[in-house]
């Protein structure tokens, strides 16, 4: 054995070790995409690195600068790039470089039109002089909505998100009352998501009944996107909208309209001069006659970042319904019936965030107030909320209450509070009811009472005390009738009386009325005392529902839940 052998065996070992480190080190695909010509940076081009198959290996976004990078996967051959308003082209994947990265640098063509011809599928579709130009703009569609669904995945954001769901006066757009919730989500750009794909809504339409209810569905990008979508649909260019003088129309219906399916019929808006897609407005079809003429559909909207994002901003549905009419009176006689009204649902991203330090914030709207309590001083730590929703805070030391990010509608600011949880309750009204809209904040003062004084307005109807008395110096009841269910019952007949304190078999009325339509009735007396003996007796139509006797409490205030039996 030569005397050099142990030096030559530590240099092939060295050489081994760094070779596995090579190996063991990912390569880098890096490059950038530029337009043609004027080598301007093309941000929010789909960039894919594909096999020798032309299998998608992986895809990323490209940033504002145009820029992009992705890790190298084995057998990648070739990086085709794609981006709506663009002619898309492909590259080479070459050696890796002395620094352990490829580089792939693309440029794209700027089609002049949007509706550039494409080939028309075979499809069970009427023939139309625009088809070639309907599926040439389609493809442009599929170009902007992919960009959405690879910007989810290779640039998720932390965003803040509002859903709601609003009750319209009749079949009209005003807003009569909302439920919003408003929630943050961690490392997602998924706003709004359909619960099924394109070949579930092809086969049993956009309408699913469940437990007796009907819901209705959206697409988003993903079902839009689904091959099955494509050959399930027609295409067509819109008609111009002078509402939209840069955006030019793709209008689809289903090919194929089965009985009892609800479907959509709509038109996907491209912007020609930004070269993005911004919503998708649409209508239900083959609904019910009742529900026909409603107006009934939705608006899937999206919006460009200059980090490249695409996203699902804001999306609403406007859904049939019914309601109880009991005000419908058939001669002298007083009935109940279901009427048309329409329900939307929707939400929208408040705010979202990316690591690039990218923002987006939604226009919306506020409200800034100053609180007081009766007496006119600042209602310190006061818990209050906006009826229907999330939005709550504590009056500050100031006395003031603030909330922003309010969708345009309808609020009542209430107050909490906790000892009404007795009554199947969580709060109170203050005095502020308003109605908020996009970029404009509501300033106002507003009186926000506690509890007793709260049930001594309503012993007074709405009247502040007289003279300078105290708004709580009487003994003061408020009771709830519920139903088994624990439902408010409305008119229902009372009568409260207060056991005479010489005996507890004499009874002196205080009190007589109906329920209101919260079920509360409100007793505010002179006669009776802490500890007294109270009954409360509770009857219609001249049955008696119920009867029922306890002692008052020590406190000024006495909360009685009333539980129907039947």
């Amino acid at each position: 054995m030569s005397r050099h052998t142990p030096l030559r065996i530590a240099i092939a070992v060295a050489a081994a070790v760094a070779g596995s480190a090579a190996q063991g080190q990912s390569t880098v695909l890096r490059g950038t995409v530029v337009e043609a010509g004027g080598r301007r940076p093309i941000p929010g081009a789909v960039v894919a690195v594909l096999d020798s198959s032309g299998a998608v290996q992986t895809r990323t976004i490209a940033d504002e600068t145009g820029t992009w990078s992705a890790p190298l996967p084995a057998g990648a051959a070739r990086v085709r790039v794609i981006r709506i308003g663009f002619r898309p082209n492909e590259a080479a994947i070459p050696a890796v470089g002395a620094d352990g990265t490829v580089r792939v640098d693309v440029a794209l063509t700027m089609i002049p039109t949007f509706l550039e011809p494409a080939r028309v599928r075979a499809l069970q579709c009427p023939k139309r002089r625009d088809a070639e130009q309907a599926y040439g703009l389609w493809e442009q569609a599929r170009a902007g909505l992919l960009a959405g669904l690879v910007a989810r995945e290779a640039k998720p954001a932390a965003i803040v998100r509002i859903a709601y769901r609003q009750t319209m006066r009749g079949v009209s757009d005003d807003v009569e009352s909302q439920v919003i919730v408003v929630d943050s989500v961690s490392r997602t750009a998924n706003a709004y998501r359909a619960p099924f794909d394109a070949s579930r809504f092809l086969q049993y339409g956009f309408s699913d009944d469940s437990a007796g209810r009907r819901y209705f569905s959206a697409p988003d990008a993903e079902v839009l996107l689904d091959p099955a979508f494509g050959n399930g649909y027609c295409f067509r260019i819109a008609d111009r909208d002078g509402a939209r003088p840069t955006q030019v129309g793709l209008g689809f219906s289903p090919a194929d309209r089965q009985p009892g399916r609800v479907d959509i019929d709509g038109v996907l808006w491209v912007d020609t001069v930004a070269r993005g897609i911004r919503d998708i407005v649409f209508r239900y079809t083959n609904l019910d006659r009742a529900a026909a003429g409603t107006g009934t559909g939705g608006t899937v909207s999206f919006t460009d970042l200059p980090n490249g994002v695409v996203f699902l901003d804001r999306w609403r549905l406007r859904l049939p319904t019914t309601v109880v009419d009991t005000g419908w009176r058939d001669g002298l006689v007083s009935r109940v019936r279901l009427v048309p009204a329409i329900a939307a649902s929707g939400g929208e991203v408040a705010h979202a965030a990316w690591e690039d330090g990218t923002r987006f914030d939604a226009h919306l709207g506020a409200l800034a107030a100053g609180v007081r309590a009766l007496d006119g001083a600042p209602a310190v730590g006061r818990l209050l909320y906006l009826a229907g929703t999330s939005y709550g805070a504590l009056v500050d030391s100031a006395g003031t209450f603030a909330v922003r990010d309010l969708l345009p509608g309808p609020y009542l600011v209430v107050a909490r509070e906790k000892r009404l949880e007795r009554l199947h309750m969580d709060s109170i009204p203050t005095t502020l009811a308003f109605i908020a809209a996009r970029d404009s904040v509501v300033h106002a003062t507003l009186v926000a009472p506690s509890l007793e004084e709260w049930v001594g307005l309503r012993c007074r109807g709405g009247r502040r005390p007289a003279g300078g008395r105290p708004a709580t110096d009487q003994t003061m009841v408020l009771a709830r009738v519920l139903d088994a269910r624990r439902q408010p019952v409305a008119d229902v007949e009372y009568v409260v009386e207060i056991a005479s304190p010489a005996s507890r078999t004499g009874w002196a009325q205080v009190a007589r009325g109906r329920t209101h339509e919260d079920g509360l009735l409100q007793v505010c007396t002179d006669a009776a005392a802490p500890g007294q003996r109270i009954a409360v007796t509770l009857r219609r139509g001249g049955t008696t529902l119920g009867r029922l006797e306890q002692d008052l409490a020590a406190d000024p205030l006495t909360i009685i839940p009333l539980i129907l039996k039947r």
